[in-house]
Order: C-alpha cells, then structure tokens, then sequence
C-alpha cells in the first residue's frame, strides 16, 4: 500500500510518542516501585558494577629495577600500563606509573606491587558504584534499538521520496543516539573490567657535599 506523507506524519508521531512514554514509564519505575525493590533486595555482590582505583607511592633505592619488576607483574597478571612518567630534580628521582589490571587481580596486584624493601608513604583506594547507571544505559540502549526497528519497517514500506527522506533523517538522528549510548557502555565496560592503579615511587637523591 502505497504511504502518503499526511499518513506517515502520524504514524511517526505515534512511534515517538511511545518511545516517550516507555522512558518515561522507565523513569518512574526506577523512582518508584523498582528503586524500592532495588534498595530492598540489593543486587549480589558479584552481580554489581564496581569502579575500582587505588593510588600508591612509596621509596625504592632501585628505581630502574622496580620498574621492570611493575611492568613484568602487570604483564603476568593479564594487565597493561596506560601510562609512564618519570622525573628528577635535586632532591629526588621517581616514575609515575598508570596500570590497568583485570577487576579480579585487583588485590593481587597490590600485595606484591611494592618490593619488600619498599616504604609505604601513601595508600589510597576508591570504590565507585555505576551499577543503576549501568543499568539505565542498558535499557535507553534497548528503547532507542527497538526504534530503529520500527523506522526500518516504514522505510520498507514507504514508496515516495518525501516519506523517505524524512524516515531517512529522523533514523540517521537516531542512530547517532544509539551509537553515543553504545560509547557510554563501553566506557563503563571497560572502567568496571580493568581496575586501575596509579603507583608513584621515588629514590631520594644524596645531599650535595658542602664546603666549608
């Protein structure tokens, strides 16, 4: 059946109009019903979406050998470095080091991370929560895919130009949502799968001789 543009006007309004209603109903069931259950059957430990980074900086005597042993214990552990820095002024020399490690070699990590001749000046570890965020980015995914869809099945069926042109236009918008929401979860994959640690350490440089 061949569309006239006045027909595909409506039909279009009616598929944002649901996809406004269904975030909609998302919005208030994560602020009513669902956010209730939520708090009160709270998600399994194993089954929440954690961002885990922890910060450390202690002195070593041996800055290119604590070096080489970092990376090799990264390596062996399934992680990368994503950063190295390294200075030297008067009073000390050091290495900045950003490590990504799998989230479940995390602990392992730090246990070994620092040589036993190592002293800890400072040890810091953050834990963020993304699992509602995780969760709402999942489901916006989901919403605008199933558009999609639907503007595929009128782009199947409408036959003049007009008609589309404009399903063409409004997809090409759409798509370009889904592939922003498709980045976010990404990003939130990728902080939730690989921890990260920043590991600061430094040599103290030997005071200059002084003449008297």
């Amino acid at each position: 059946m061949k569309l006239n543009y006045p027909f595909f006007g409506i039909l279009l309004l009616l598929f944002v109009s649901c996809q406004q209603a269904t975030e909609s109903k998302s919005t208030e069931n994560s602020a009513g019903p669902m956010a209730f259950n939520r708090q009160k059957q709270k998600p399994e430990s194993d089954s929440r979406k954690l961002i885990r980074t922890g910060t450390i900086r202690f002195e070593t005597d041996r800055i290119r050998q604590t070096h080489a042993d970092i990376v090799k214990l990264v390596r062996e552990n399934g992680g990368y470095i994503s950063s190295d820095e390294s200075f030297a002024n008067e009073s000390e020399q050091g290495t900045t080091l950003e490590i990504r490690v799998p989230e479940d070699r995390f602990d392992a990590v730090l246990k070994d991370l620092v040589p036993e001749s190592g002293e800890v000046d400072y040890r810091r570890i953050h834990v963020e929560d993304v699992t509602e965020e995780y969760l709402d980015v999942e489901a916006r995914l989901k919403t605008k895919k199933a558009l999609e869809m639907r503007y595929l099945s009128l782009l199947d069926k409408a036959n003049s130009v007009k008609d589309i042109l404009e399903i063409e236009k409004q997809g090409g918008e759409l798509r370009t949502e889904i592939e922003s929401i498709e980045g976010r979860l990404r990003y939130l994959q990728n902080q939730v799968s690989f921890a990260r640690w920043k590991s600061l350490f430094t040599r103290r440089m030997p005071a200059a001789p002084t003449f008297l």
